[in-house]
């Protein structure tokens, strides 16, 4: 299997290595980070769900652009997330 250029991206403010042309998400669940947001109400942790954009459980802020799909969205070169700050 042939991967894209490795790239840094910001998670949170801190930088990860990735791959680019591959899913947030999976740049995400690679450096170790399951926990993409915490439900309104009940404060319950969210992560990725279903990888294939159905189900919105793996909503970030990507580049300022809120409540986007995590495992929709390529990685490429300099981006920042921003996952869910609300904590229980």
């Amino acid at each position: 299997m042939e991967r894209g250029r490795r790239v840094t991206i910001k998670l949170d403010g801190k930088p990860i290595e990735a791959y680019e042309g591959e899913t947030v998400a999976s740049a995400l669940l690679a450096s170790g980070h399951f926990v993409l947001r915490y439900t309104q109400a009940g404060g319950k942790p969210r992560g990725i769900y279903c990888g294939i954009g159905l189900c919105y459980e793996c909503r970030v802020t990507v580049d300022g652009a809120a409540a986007q799909r995590a495992c929709l969205v390529p990685v490429r070169e300099g981006m920042h997330i921003r996952t869910g700050e609300r904590r229980p």
